[in-house]
């Protein structure tokens, strides 16, 4: 049985996941950058779960990485990661 709380955090990282996608796609977020996951659930308003779970949606695109499980790591740019991610899409 689901919850309140377990539906806001599926909201959230839903939203964490979306804000992501996008800052990554038009390049706010620099290939190959790292960040923690605090720093990413003060700047995008979460907690460390929603911030946790996005990358694993965004990681079969080629756009993020959980290296060693600890932070989180943008895609990385080139011709053979955008060609991926056409072919994704």
């Amino acid at each position: 049985m689901s919850t309140a709380q377990e539906f806001a955090d599926d909201s959230l990282t839903a939203q964490v996941d979306l804000s992501l996608r996008g800052h990554l796609l038009n390049g706010r977020l620099a290939p190959g950058s790292k960040r923690a996951v605090q720093a990413i659930g003060m700047a995008y308003g979460a907690g460390a779960t929603p911030v946790r779970e996005a990358p694993a949606s965004l990681a079969p695109d080629g756009l993020a990485a959980r290296p060693d499980g600890r932070g989180f790591r943008a895609g990385p740019a080139g011709v053979e990661a955008f060609d991926g991610l056409v072919r994704a899409r």
